[in-house]
């Protein structure tokens, strides 16, 4: 094989060299590169560590040129590849605190939760507040933060979600100075916002700020496969090498190479596409005043490419919205009670805004009005405030799983969560809230629960 180190597109360029070539495959995986499906291409290009494929945690070849490429394009020191979703990015930026005391926002995703039982993490949670108009969990802030550095010395990093399934960010200027005033390493999930690199300079980037360590779920928002995500190191003192054992302890040792492919190939994309972001964002802008001219409350957001829809000022429930959106081929990323979310991005069609301004008007119509009306009391967002065990305890514990009204009064033994947006409802260790119970009950009554087996 060729050598790639002077590629543009390392991964990309090897793979399509080998699936173009006629190779006896003698190695993994079984397919040798023939489709048993309509998935042909895919199948192709699907190979394993070879001696010029490259290893994923011990890169010396096309996957630590591609590595390198990324960290030039998104500005930080070192760019680490991740074919298991930012879950596994997280896992390797908190296990540099395994063991120790780490201060968090409660709105975090249940994948921050199961690595702190893993790791053995001193969990200290922030106050989640909550826009009572929207019933949208807001950003942690600064002023949240710092009376928890003030009185604890024993905190060795924070831990903060970026942008939220809601499109709210957190100011990282701010977040940053006081972490530094401190001299504790900011953390960041930016899994929803990896596009925010190329939108408004990077004003809500976490890598244009002095974020230590933080990671993108690029296949969320940008041209990248399932599972694909970036974790980034952005400070001194943290080594590669070492994040990169810890991925390599909590990984599959087998990854896959079209999600690495696509991650090499999207961060070209993007650089040879810099307007693409911003091109989008300006074409979805007519959509939202036509949206808001229907009468719909389109709630703040830092991301131009995430829109909210408010449903509660028309008194329709926006789980009914949701569906009948999706009768009508509008498929929407998420909708609770009261809010849908939609994720617009450069590769939607001018033919996907149509139909979506057709069917809300087409629900205009007062018989079909009618029928999504909120006709129940829709509980509203509850956190478990009760703990007896700790989230490690908790997870050790035998579990077995049950129905959201079974679990009511018992103990969590895994994140009770609606998914997405996944934020947990109640931790491993808390008491399942008669509250907590209702709202999940609201969004997913077949949900099964996993309590601790007393």
């Amino acid at each position: 094989m060729s050598n790639f180190q002077k590629s543009n597109r390392p991964i990309v360029d090897m793979s399509a060299q080998y699936t173009a070539s006629d190779t006896a495959r003698f190695h993994m995986p079984g397919h040798k590169g023939i489709a048993i499906s309509d998935l042909a291409e895919i199948y192709a290009a699907h190979i394993t560590e070879l001696p010029f494929s490259d290893e994923l945690c011990h890169p010396t070849g096309v996957i630590a040129g591609a590595e390198r490429l990324a960290a030039e394009c998104f500005g930080v020191q070192h760019t680490l590849f991740s074919a298991g979703g930012a879950s596994l990015c997280i896992g390797a930026m908190l296990s540099v605190s395994a063991g120790r005391r780490v201060l968090f926002d409660r709105s975090i995703h249940q994948s921050v939760i199961n690595a702190i039982g893993l790791l053995n993490i001193d969990p200290v949670f922030t106050d989640v507040t909550i826009d009572p108009a929207t019933g949208i969990p807001q950003p942690v802030t600064a002023m949240m933060i710092e009376p928890y550095l003030q009185q604890d010395a024993t905190i060795a990093a924070v831990f903060v979600t970026g942008e939220n399934y809601y499109g709210r960010c957190c100011d990282y200027e701010l977040l940053s100075a006081v972490c530094a005033r401190y001299n504790v390493p900011l953390l960041v999930d930016n899994a929803h916002g990896t596009h925010l690199k190329f939108l408004n300079n990077g004003r809500h980037y976490p890598g244009h700020y002095n974020t230590a360590l933080y990671c993108d779920s690029a296949h969320k928002t940008l041209p990248v496969l399932t599972g694909g995500a970036y974790l980034h190191v952005n400070a001194d003192g943290f080594d590669p090498a070492l994040l990169k054992l810890h991925m390599e302890r909590l990984a599959s040792s087998s990854p896959s190479y079209p999600i690495m492919a696509s991650l090499d190939g999207a961060r070209h994309w993007c650089e040879e596409n810099p307007l693409a972001f911003q091109q989008a964002a300006e074409q979805w802008q007519p959509i939202r005043e036509a949206i808001a001219q229907l009468g719909y409350t389109l709630p703040l957001t830092d991301d131009p490419l995430r829109l909210v829809i408010n449903t509660a000022s028309k008194q329709i429930d926006a789980r009914k919205l949701n569906h009948f959106l999706l009768e009508r081929l509008v498929v929407c990323e998420m909708a609770d009670v009261s809010n849908l979310v939609l994720l617009v991005s450069p590769f939607n069609r001018p033919r996907d805004f149509e139909r979506l301004i057709q069917a809300l008007r087409h629900a205009e119509k007062p018989d079909i009005r009618k029928s999504l009306k909120t006709d129940e009391i829709i509980p509203q967002i509850a956190f478990a405030k009760e703990t007896v065990l700790s989230i490690r305890e908790a997870m050790r514990r035998p579990c077995k799983a049950v129905s959201i009204d079974e679990a009511r009064g018992k103990i969590c033994a895994q994140s009770a969560v609606v998914y997405p947006p996944a934020i947990p409802l109640a931790l491993p260790g808390q008491i399942i809230s008669r509250e907590v119970a209702d709202y999940i009950k609201a969004l997913a009554p077949d949900r099964l629960v996993w309590v601790v087996d007393e």
